[in-house]
């Protein structure tokens, strides 16, 4: 029975990571053309998606922009983080107090008619006391703004990503599987 415990709640946990899809419930990217060679890009991750995942999957849609409009290569001009951070309270909350109402009531009658005047004062007082604890939630994200390239520069003093090379490397061949390829390791030839 403990098997099947851990086994459901394993496969919930896979199911909540951020996909990469564009921005939807569970995060994702997305992105505007500023200029015929400049993108502004953004991925936003859920509270189970690490900033390394959103990352990969935001260069991943930068590699997908540069090659899709014609380019080879992309340089990131600018980068921002747009992680958001969420405090959750567990526990109770309990709410104590008194209210009281004083006043006075005066009638006057004469013949058939009558009138009542009242006239009251109050006081409340409550306090509220928490018991429990509390914790960050933090959705990992980003946004760049990215300028692609026909050709590498040669005098460029940052990094030039290659968008073929950057999709060969990291994105799986089965777009049913979500985690990322690390590199291969090579293997070593041993010479008799």
């Amino acid at each position: 029975m403990k098997t099947i415990v851990i086994f459901a709640n394993l496969l919930f946990l896979v199911g909540c990571v951020t996909p990469y899809q564009q921005k939807g419930f569970r995060g994702g990217y997305s992105d505007f053309q500023m200029a015929e060679d400049v993108f502004n890009v953004e991925f936003s991750g859920n509270a189970f998606a690490s900033k390394q995942t959103v990352l990969k999957y935001l260069l991943r849609r930068s590699s997908e922009l540069t090659l899709e409009s014609g380019y080879k290569y992309f340089v990131v001009l600018d980068s921002k983080d747009t992680s958001t951070i969420t405090r959750s309270q567990h526990g109770s909350a309990t709410t104590t107090g008194t209210s009281y109402i004083q006043g006075t009531a005066n009638t006057n009658t004469s013949g058939n008619s009558g009138s009542t005047f009242f006239s009251a004062t109050g006081n409340d007082q409550y306090r509220t006391s928490f018991s429990g604890y509390s914790e960050d939630i933090i959705k990992p994200g980003r946004q760049i703004t990215i300028k692609c390239l026909k050709e590498r520069p040669r005098d460029f003093p940052g990094l030039v990503i290659d968008a073929a090379f950057f999709l060969k490397e990291n994105v799986p061949k089965d777009p049913k599987k979500s985690e990322w390829r690390s590199r291969p390791k090579k293997k070593s030839k041993v010479t008799p």
